[in-house]
């Protein structure tokens, strides 16, 4: 998933946010490096990618682009997901999309020092730029394209994703809405199973104490 779905998918505190952003840019185990909230963070956005990646609505999604950018389809799916969810939001959000990017940017400043020192590098430009709204629009989504295209070391045709997208408009949306709202169950089920091991762990700490 790409920015804007990972953010909405965080829980409402900042550690979680910033968590959920700091994924793409945290690698290797989580060793304590981080504020705990903020690794927790950093963890759930693993586990949704991984989980991303095996949903049959994205694998299909994939093998909707072209063959000739069929190796970035990841990255284009990725991005064109936040698209949908710009245009879906109020299907999945209570907060209105506009009012959540303030917040998110509000976070970003507020918290900078938290920031893994890629994301403090990126997080101005996310600003600045209103990365995350222009999302919701086939401007932006061509904005993404052509700067990841041009990151590239080989020569590529990643810049005219947009194309695809439009060629694929309802059957990409169709995808993303029978995916998005599995991820939200997943990741809902996954916070239950945790705060039920960290309860347990702490009610045992406890009696262990009482003995």
């Amino acid at each position: 998933m790409n920015y804007l779905a990972h953010l909405l998918l965080a829980e409402n505190t900042p550690a979680s946010l910033i968590g959920q952003l700091a994924g793409d840019f945290v690698k290797g185990p989580l060793k304590g490096q981080w504020n705990g909230a903020v690794e927790i963070g950093i963890s759930e956005h693993r586990k949704l990618d991984v989980y991303t990646d095996q949903h049959p609505a994205v694998t299909r999604s994939w093998r909707r682009i072209s063959p000739i950018r069929r190796r970035y389809a990841r990255v284009i799916v990725d991005i064109a997901y936040d698209y949908y969810l710009s245009r879906h939001w109020r299907e999945f959000a209570d907060q209105d999309q506009l009012e959540f990017i303030a917040h998110v940017h509000r976070v970003l400043k507020q918290y900078h020092e938290l920031l893994p020192e890629g994301l403090k590098q990126v997080a101005p430009r996310i600003i600045e730029s209103q990365l995350l709204a222009s999302y919701g629009t086939h401007r932006g989504l061509a904005q993404a394209f052509q700067r990841i295209s041009r990151r590239l070391k080989r020569q590529n045709a990643l810049g005219d994703a947009l194309s695809d997208v439009i060629a694929h408009d309802k059957a990409l949306e169709s995808d993303f809405l029978a995916f998005f709202p599995e991820v939200i169950t997943y990741i809902r089920v996954q916070r239950a199973e945790r705060h039920a091991r960290d309860e347990a762990s702490l009610a045992y700490k406890w009696g262990r104490r009482d003995l």
